[in-house]
């Protein structure tokens, strides 16, 4: 009885199962990439978001700090709060003071690695988006009044 026959026969479907397999390995690797890089992507979004929110969180708090403003109006350096590095590499922190020109002139900064376009302080309090030389910056700008001098506090968020 000849046996080659039945050997090719078999062979072929051998191949045929080999080169299934090899297509379902691959098919399978390729998944498992995109969903990792997919879950990747969204842990990245999410800690983005938690941080612009902690910077934004941080922000308020400097508009809220009145006792800077007072500190500007009477001379005192009462900032270190504000220039810690661990807040001046998150945001850049700014004080501008109205003079008797109704000129706003800049009191305070924290950083010199974050800069927005002064034209900003002549619009009202608000959040703003904007694409400079350094980046896409989100910039949030809150007035004050104390003794009757007129403060604009600005938050840059990177």
């Amino acid at each position: 009885m000849d046996t080659s026959f039945n050997k090719k026969g078999f062979n072929k479907k051998l191949a045929i199962v080999i080169l299934l397999a090899a297509i379902l390995a691959i098919v399978s690797v390729v998944t498992q990439i995109n969903y990792q890089k997919a879950k990747s992507i969204s842990n990245i979004k999410a800690k983005l978001e938690l941080q612009i929110h902690q910077s934004e969180n941080l922000i308020a708090d400097f508009f809220s700090d009145t006792s800077l403003l007072y500190s500007n109006l009477n001379g005192a350096n009462n900032t270190s709060k504000w220039l810690k590095d661990e807040t001046a590499n998150n945001v850049g922190l700014f004080v501008y003071m109205q003079d008797s020109d109704k000129n706003y002139k800049l009191k305070f900064w924290n950083s010199t690695k974050y800069f927005f376009n002064e034209d900003l302080l002549k619009s009202g309090d608000s959040s703003y988006f904007i694409r400079d030389i350094n980046g896409d910056f989100e910039v949030l700008i809150n007035e004050t009044t104390v003794n009757g001098i007129s403060f604009k506090s600005v938050g840059v968020i990177p």
